[in-house]
């Protein structure tokens, strides 16, 4: 049964055209894998989806279990940011780790809220398909726009931009990845919800639909568009994927998914940066109401570099820049040192040193943007990083330095 819904997606290695040996491959260049062969290093966490997700051996080989096949033969060996999972395959592992992560924590509510008992255990398996949904897809769109495949033939001729959505793994011989500097943030945030029909099944999507609240939900995650209040679903993504790079320990239970998980040194990390801190500060655990936003302000005009150190002073308690979103690439240094003069910011969270803005990361990149290592990703991208100083000895977070 596998085998036969399985042949939709993926090409065995016995019926792929004849390819050059991967160890004669040029160099920058990657052999197309199969979903199978991209998936293997992580059975462990795939039979955790399985349990968690609780569906039968049927349901998940029918729903879950393709899409997985199916975003792994698309993304191929992409990375992802420009942390930790900044190597081959690293979107594929984030990916497979935000699920587990999220249907770990999707057990701990009860879904769809506002419905009597009987509606919840009717709907229940099908919501929990909705968050395996969100986890799978969210960044997908600008992970394969912002890092393009270019294929090959066995003469080493360019072939063109391969598309996993429309070319199929024998179309050529090897690939090589480009990134693409031209996307801008809107369309990287929104392309996630064009994907979903070409990454679930059909039977997956007409799945979703019968419950239109439920696509509400997960279209409003997936194009970051905040326009749900209480979305149950933007608020499990939110968490799991601050507790990504805690999911080994999480499997091994010597952590669980809370809102500060204390390590071995004694020092907390604080879910919602992702920081390790010896004073973080305890958030709510996960919560189906979403927090209320503060009002937007108006973005503010530039303003000239400040060629001088800022005096140093006692701490004071941050009030948190406002996150909008106009914040880009461009004016990214100078919204931080605005911040910074008008005391939104103080100096352990950014400061100026050397004709350089040093920044937090990724605490105060988070006030910015709801994915620091995206945005962190773009700044080096186009050439604003000078460069990434390692955790201090404390271990309270590296820091990121800034051209200004």
């Amino acid at each position: 049964m596998l085998k036969k819904i399985m042949s939709r997606f993926a090409t065995q290695p016995g019926e792929q055209l004849d390819t050059i040996e991967r160890a004669k491959l040029p160099k920058g260049a990657y052999p197309f894998l199969t979903a199978e062969e991209l998936i293997k290093p992580h059975a462990r966490y795939i039979k955790v989806i399985k349990d968690d997700s609780e569906a039968t051996k049927a349901y998940f080989e029918t729903y879950y279990l393709p899409a997985i096949h199916r975003y792994a033969e698309i993304m191929q060996q992409r990375p992802h940011g420009a942390g930790e999972f900044a190597k081959n395959g690293g979107a594929i592992e984030v990916m497979i780790k935000r699920v587990a992560m999220a249907l770990k924590l999707r057990k701990g509510l009860l879904l769809p809220q506002n419905e009597h008992p009987e509606e919840m255990s009717r709907k229940g398996p099908l919501w929990t398909y909705g968050v395996f949904a969100a986890a799978l897809l969210k960044e997908m769109g600008g992970q394969l726009l912002s890092m393009q495949i270019i294929g090959f033939d066995q003469k080493h001729q360019e072939k063109g931009v391969w598309r996993g959505w429309y070319n199929s793994l024998n179309d050529c011989a090897y690939y090589k990845m480009k990134a693409d500097l031209t996307i801008s943030r809107s369309v990287a945030q929104t392309s996630s919800a064009m994907l979903l029909p070409m990454v679930l099944t059909k039977k997956g999507v007409q799945w979703l639909h019968d419950d239109i609240n439920l696509i509400d939900c997960l279209l409003d995650q997936l194009m970051v568009g905040h326009k749900i209040e209480g979305n149950p679903i933007y608020t499990l993504i939110a968490d799991a994927s601050r507790a990504i790079s805690e999911a080994d320990l999480v499997l091994d239970n010597k952590k669980s998914i809370d809102s500060s998980l204390t390590v071995s040194t004694g020092e907390k990390i604080d879910l919602s940066t992702g920081e390790v801190t010896e004073d973080a500060i305890p958030q709510q655990p996960v919560s189906p109401v979403k927090k209320e936003r503060p009002a937007e302000k108006p973005q503010q005009e530039a303003i000239e570099p400040i060629q001088t150190t800022l005096a140093a002073h006692e701490p004071k308690e941050s009030t948190a820049p406002i996150t909008t979103n106009d914040v880009t690439v461009k004016n990214f240094a100078q919204r931080v040192i605005a911040d910074l003069e008008s005391g939104k910011l103080t100096a352990k969270e950014a400061w100026i040193l050397n004709n350089a803005l040093h920044i937090k990361y990724p605490s105060t990149f988070n006030y910015y943007n709801n994915s620091p290592a995206e945005l962190l990703n773009e700044l080096e991208i186009h050439g604003h990083v000078i460069k990434k100083h390692d955790r201090d000895k404390s271990g309270a977070g590296r820091t990121i330095e800034l051209k200004i």
